[in-house]
């Protein structure tokens, strides 16, 4: 049975790869980064960014709600007469750890 390093790549890693993989490179002396490392190393960046937006974007979710429904309607004044601007830093803030 052969063994072999197959390593699974995700569909950004490939992507990225068709990306960096088109960078004309010479032979250099030193230090240079190949393109699978360099592939790596951009999705890991990707990867953390999309973290923090997916938690942006249940962050705004949160805080639509103080002024829409769910059908993206505006909310009557009876039903926001409880939100205020502190009701939404309260959200804000607990979003980021703070209450």
């Amino acid at each position: 049975m052969e063994n072999t390093n197959k390593v699974e790549r995700s569909e950004l890693w490939n992507d990225i790869y068709g990306i960096v993989n088109q960078i004309p490179r010479k032979e250099v002396d030193g230090d240079a980064v190949d393109a699978p490392s360099a592939t790596t190393s951009i999705e890991q960046l990707i990867s953390s960014y999309k973290i923090k937006a997916e938690k942006w974007d249940k962050l705004s979710e949160k805080i639509a709600k103080c002024y829409v429904d769910e059908n993206g309607d505006e909310l009557s004044e009876e039903d926001s007469e409880d939100t205020d601007l502190g009701t939404i830093g309260e959200i804000a803030a607990s979003a980021f750890g703070w209450l």
